[in-house]
């Protein structure tokens, strides 16, 4: 009765053991079955995130309206939502570690839906602050980060392309939003949209539940089979042996002990032993995770700002905080402007969707330039500043609705060059291992610079009341990221020749 009670606790106790864990049990098939799935998921997440965000600017057309306020304030609504949305992602990374990308994809789909939809109660401006800026720029950040990031983890030889799917859900978020939110403004007014989005918004816990959290254990085993071997050679048993083997399952080994005698004694004996040991090195396991983890975040913070001894490095950042003020006022404003030369909203609306499609397809193109041996990544990224600030400034000689459709064309195409090229003109300046830390400080740089730009460009027109200041403000600050870049490569070879000096001293 005793051994069977014992055999029937220990069983128990590894059961809800392994439902504790079943969460992370499971191994994706890299580059094909359910991870395309979960491609499909991140870009329809991209499409509602960045629809909303890039959209915002019909919103806060009516917001000045509504609340009788200067646009320069009303701007920080979507400022701060924009801003969030990039600072908040050391945060939405570290609740990613802990609770894995569906929980916190599902969680920030209900923090952005409550934030949207609370703000159908805003009075005031200071309110929405504090909905839709600070709290669904929060739930933006737990949605967009994870989805895009678990790309990563299901897919290893098709990752470039996966990647640059999944994000052209921003474009084509852009070009579904703009039509719907002025749809929803003339239908329910600026109130009715901010709940209906809360409650479009809400679909994105059906897209973060399709991805399925990963074991980072068997998937690193994985991942490193397929590459070692050809992947038709690489059976499922071949897979599964490795798995139990670095879990420490292989019960062949536990069930040779010397006191296990008889048949029964030895499955008493291997159930015992087997929880036993799966406990010893779960402990011994977690506190190595920690004391390596620890060592780790010390290393990544001094990483990080060895960073900053480099000249590259710093020209680039101040390129990207002075990019990301003007970057927002075409989104922003746009509509505005052709509202304000005689154009309906519809039509004006229009112009945000032919920017998303066009900025969908730059991303594609300038991906697939940048890869080619015969151009320069850092000649592409100067270039295309440029020309989107010469671009923007010149937006005020624009008085008929077809001239603002091709700027609209133009921009959308321009613009893809900056994001697609950044990463990759990164590793060629830091080097490839320090390019995760140096992306992340660039989206901080990013993150900073996009929460005061919005106001400022509103702050041109509550001068000048006329919209074309804030274009020739956001012109002039475009052709300056440009032109702050222009002796990022000569500053380089400079510095790779100090470092190749100092070596050899």
């Amino acid at each position: 009765m005793d051994v069977s009670s014992e055999l029937h606790c220990d069983s128990t106790a590894e059961e809800e053991e392994e439902k504790e864990s079943d969460d992370f049990n499971f191994t994706p098939e890299m580059d094909r079955g359910w991870s395309w799935v979960v491609m499909i998921a991140s870009f329809c997440g991209n499409i509602l995130t960045d629809g909303i965000t890039f959209c915002s600017g019909l919103v806060l057309s009516e917001l000045v309206v509504t609340f009788h306020e200067s646009v320069s304030k009303t701007a920080w609504v979507s400022s701060l939502q924009s801003g969030i949305s990039m600072l908040a992602g050391p945060l939405s990374a570290a609740l990613t570690n802990r609770l894995g990308f569906r929980r916190v994809i599902i969680l920030g789909s209900l923090v952005s839906s409550i934030g949207l939809t609370t703000s159908f109660f805003a009075t005031s401006v200071e309110s929405l602050f504090v909905t839709t800026g600070i709290i669904t720029g929060l739930g933006f950040c737990m949605v967009y980060t994870p989805s895009v990031v678990a790309i990563n983890f299901y897919f290893d030889r098709k990752k470039a392309l996966a990647t640059g799917i999944a994000l052209c859900g921003s474009g084509v978020g852009m070009f579904i939003f703009a039509p719907l939110t002025t749809w929803l403004i003339n239908s329910y007014g600026v109130r009715g949209t901010f709940l209906m989005l809360g409650g479009i918004y809400l679909n994105c816990a059906v897209f973060g539940a399709l991805i399925r959290p990963v074991n980072m254990s068997r998937l690193e085993r994985h991942v490193e089979m397929v590459r070692h071997e050809e992947p038709r050679k690489v059976s499922r048993t071949a897979i599964n042996q490795t798995t139990n083997q670095f879990h420490g399952e292989d019960k062949r080994n536990v069930g040779s002990s010397d006191h296990c005698t008889n048949r029964s004694q030895s499955s008493i004996c291997l159930t015992s032993t087997s929880s036993q040991e799966k406990k010893r090195k779960r402990d011994s396991g977690f506190q190595s995770h920690l004391s390596l983890k620890s060592v780790e975040i010390i290393k990544k913070s001094k990483s990080q700002l060895a960073l900053f001894k480099s000249p590259s490095f710093v020209l680039i950042c101040i390129s990207s905080f002075v990019d990301a003020i003007g970057f927002y006022t075409p989104h922003m404003f746009l509509a505005a402007y052709a509202v304000g030369i005689g154009i309906s909203k519809e039509s004006a609306s229009f112009l945000i969707s032919i920017l998303g499609i066009s900025n969908s397809i730059g991303r594609i193109a300038f991906g697939w330039l940048a890869d080619q041996n015969w151009t320069s990544v850092l000649l592409l990224n100067n270039a295309s500043l440029t020309m989107a600030g010469l671009l923007t400034a010149i937006v005020p000689l624009l008085t008929t609705y077809e001239m603002l459709i091709t700027y609209a064309v133009l921009l959308g195409l321009i613009i893809a060059c900056p994001v697609v090229t950044r990463p990759i003109l990164l590793a060629e300046l830091v080097g490839v291992e320090n390019v995760n830390n140096a992306f992340g400080l660039i989206l901080l740089c990013y993150g900073v610079s996009g929460i005061i730009g919005i106001p400022l460009a509103g702050l041109m027109y509550d001068t000048y009341y006329d919209y074309s200041a804030t274009f020739y403000f956001s012109g002039c600050v475009l052709i300056l990221a440009g032109v702050i870049c222009y002796p990022l490569g000569y500053v380089n070879r400079w510095e790779k020749k100090q470092k190749n000096i100092n070596n050899i001293t």
